[in-house]
């Protein structure tokens, strides 16, 4: 059996390969779609596309010769770039000798659109911070401890003066964090635009997640602010307690010196009532749960 199968097997590849060479030696009509890129522009401009960013040619040739360039990876169309600052207007039927991927086996039936309109501009080139683009949503009883940091936090924007005015921050792309309990770091792609040249397209970021919990802080003294030369304000308790929430570890390496409490002598003068309420400040990613007691006595007399 193993005898006459294996002329069988020969017989049909050799068919195969046969009716291919046929095939392919014939004529046939293909399109591909790529982007413009500008040959030799100067660093000093950028461009501005007008219209659009890519073109669609269809090539007719030989099987063998289309294949090799339909089916041999991404191709752009080069477009020699105008020296000068201004709006132009390019024949894309005059750019075909930079473009040798086209080959002269194969004809060009349709070049779509057929001629492209740009602007010239200044090249414009600044510092621009990484914005987070995150949804995140915790575990109960879990919470973020810390910033989103990112590596590097700033990245150099260079291109055209009309764009780059607009930008102020480069997004990273959409990501999601669900019922997260833990600190979390990687990489995230930043979401680019069109026209503009990047120092890099992703970077590298963390933040900590950590178990929420209270913790009261006692005896903060109060200091008191703005008190005219000829008033004096007088309060009483001197010390509070402050109750903050936050993560473990974060509130764990707190201390009362962390925490800043101010009776304000111009909230007493605009206050009707004979309490004071103290104005806390917290570190960040703390929150302010409440104070002991929550109102000062207060009393304004002569100096």
């Amino acid at each position: 059996m193993k005898n006459k199968l294996l002329p069988i097997i020969s017989v049909v590849i050799i068919s195969i390969v046969l009716w291919g060479s046929i095939a392919l030696s014939e004529d046939y009509i293909c399109g591909i779609n790529a982007p413009v890129e500008l040959l030799d522009i100067s660093q000093q401009y950028a461009p501005v596309f007008l219209s659009g960013e890519s073109v669609y040619v269809r090539l007719k040739g030989k099987g063998w010769e289309l294949a090799k360039i339909c089916l041999g990876g991404e191709h752009s169309f080069y477009v020699s770039s105008p020296q000068n600052k201004g709006r132009y207007s390019i024949n894309l039927k005059n750019e075909f000798e930079n473009n040798p991927w086209i080959g002269s086996s194969v004809s060009v039936v349709e070049i779509i659109p057929s001629e492209i309109k740009l602007r010239i501009e200044d090249r414009v080139t600044k510092k621009v911070p990484v914005e987070k683009n995150f949804h995140i949503s915790f575990a109960p009883g879990f919470g973020l401890a810390s910033e989103v940091e990112f590596f590097p936090d700033s990245i150099v924007v260079s291109g055209p003066e009309s764009i780059l005015k607009n930008v102020e921050s480069v997004k990273t792309d959409t990501v999601k964090f669900e019922n997260v309990n833990e600190s979390q770091e990687g990489e995230v792609d930043l979401l680019l635009e069109n026209g503009i040249e990047y120092s890099t397209d992703r970077c590298k970021f963390k933040f900590d997640v950590e178990k929420i919990i209270e913790l009261e802080f006692k005896d903060i003294p109060v200091k008191v602010l703005n008190t005219p030369p000829d008033k004096e304000l007088l309060i009483f308790p001197v010390k509070i307690n402050v109750i903050l929430r936050g993560g473990l570890n974060k509130l764990g390496r707190l201390s009362k010196e962390d925490i800043k409490v101010f009776a304000d002598f111009r909230d007493a003068v605009g206050d009707n009532e004979d309490m004071l309420a103290p104005r806390i400040i917290i570190p960040k990613y703390t929150e302010l749960i409440g104070a002991v007691p929550s109102k000062l006595k207060y009393i304004i007399r002569e100096r």
